[in-house]
């Protein structure tokens, strides 16, 4: 049984004007959104940490959009793991902060270690797969989240895959408000290169 989800929206009354030359997010589906995850945990203050865990999320549940980053690293100074978000309001990265409950094993891992290009890959190929498999009854796939961190002394990268039924059926509206119901697929990396599809 596939995870089952729903999403508010809130209408506006009114129709926002976009210029032609406005800039357009980078999609986490997307090389150009992965470069600049890249670029961002490159700069000097973050590129050598020891990485506990890198997500990198969309800006809603439903669009690709390149928003949200979430790090744990090992602080070594004060020897606890940080927690650290960029994106979703915060100007750069918000205030690193201890993570309420430490955990008691982890593997930590570089940013020069990840394979951004080979995740790109392989999440568009999961992507396309979830499509494959469920394109009768669905419809809108869209990569939501990758989360990278290490197991066994190797990387492993996870992602989501969401879609809605055809034709956007199991929603709702009311008043101004709409609620999209949405079916997320959890994929997994494997590391052999193959990729593992997770219905929960």
């Amino acid at each position: 049984m596939k995870k089952l989800f729903s999403i508010a929206f809130l209408f506006v009354a009114f129709a926002t004007m976009i210029s032609c030359d406005s800039i357009q997010p980078n999609k986490i589906s997307e090389m150009a959104g992965l470069e600049q995850v890249e670029s961002i945990l490159s700069t000097p203050e973050y590129i050598d940490l020891d990485y506990l865990k890198v997500e990198i999320s969309s800006e809603d549940q439903l669009n690709e959009n390149f928003e949200f980053l979430n790090v744990d690293y090992f602080d070594k100074k004060v020897e606890k793991v940080i927690e650290q978000f960029y994106g979703g309001g915060y100007a750069g990265f918000s205030d690193p902060k201890a993570k309420k409950i430490q955990p008691k094993k982890y593997e930590t891992f570089k940013v020069s270690e990840i394979d951004f290009s080979f995740i790109n890959q392989k999440t568009n190929e999961g992507k396309q797969m979830v499509a494959d498999k469920y394109s009768s009854e669905y419809e809108d796939f869209t990569l939501s989240v990758i989360r990278v961190k290490k197991e066994n002394g190797k990387l492993k990268t996870t992602f989501d895959v969401n879609m809605v039924t055809i034709g956007g059926g199991g929603g709702s509206r009311q008043g101004q408000m709409v609620t999209t119901v949405y079916y997320s697929i959890s994929c997994t990396i494997e590391d052999d290169g193959s990729i593992t599809l997770k219905e929960s």
